[in-house]
């Protein structure tokens, strides 16, 4: 499975927990929005979709780097 593919079931995941999920309202620098968007737009995905995955999946990885 190549990571567009992993990418698009975890965006598809999270859109699909969107009924246990909150709204947030943060601040980035525009180039990391711009970054996002341009990254998001490479895979097919809307802009917010992605950085909610880029967001989840790297608070997983830290996890499991601090109980590892």
């Amino acid at each position: 499975m190549d990571n567009k593919t992993v990418q698009r079931g975890t965006a598809q995941r999270l859109t699909t927990d969107s009924r246990s999920s909150r709204n947030v309202t943060l601040r980035m620098a525009e180039a990391d929005l711009d970054l996002a968007r341009k990254q998001a737009e490479e895979k097919g995905l809307p802009y917010q979709t992605y950085s909610k995955s880029v967001l989840h999946e790297e608070l997983l990885r830290r996890e499991r780097c601090r109980a590892g």
